[in-house]
């Protein structure tokens, strides 16, 4: 068997049982609201980001703008989103990490420029295809020469 799907399944049996831990210590139904309360936050953390994103994507490829360090701090908290949404006890932990601003910016520093740059030269070759549609000529008549050739 391969090393990363076994390394999930082990994480998430390490999650399962972290709940279970914390369900005996609190009750079952603070476990639940807590579960839930954290994936209601991801929810709303990770559609607010991925569109500010998103939205940044789109300016920086508008004005030739770098995207690289706005878009590892947004990347991150995207993550966080979808980390709380996943429930257990480890993955809320990394999500309350990666909310916290300095780890943000270490991270936003290491992944921040590799996924800036691809996006970049990603976005850079849509345009070039779509430019290289758009050269065909343009035909501009004024429907009364139309008529005139026509008669």
């Amino acid at each position: 068997m391969r090393p990363l799907p076994l390394a999930l399944l082990a994480f998430a049996v390490l999650e399962l049982w972290l709940l279970v831990v914390l369900g005996r210590s609190l009750g079952g139904l603070p476990t639940f609201g807590l579960v839930l309360g954290s994936a209601v936050a991801g929810v709303a953390i990770a559609r607010a980001q991925a569109r500010a994103a998103l939205h940044a994507v789109q300016q920086a490829a508008i004005t030739g703008a770098p995207v690289d360090a706005a878009l590892g701090e947004r990347a991150a908290l995207v993550l966080a989103g979808a980390l709380l949404i996943v429930p257990g006890v480890i993955s809320d932990g990394l999500a309350l990490a990666l909310l916290l601003p300095p780890v943000r910016r270490v991270l936003a520093r290491r992944v921040g420029g590799a996924l800036g740059s691809r996006l970049q030269a990603r976005s850079f070759a849509a345009m070039q295809a779509q430019t290289r549609g758009a050269s065909a000529p343009i035909i501009d008549l004024d429907p009364a020469s139309v008529r005139d050739a026509q008669d």
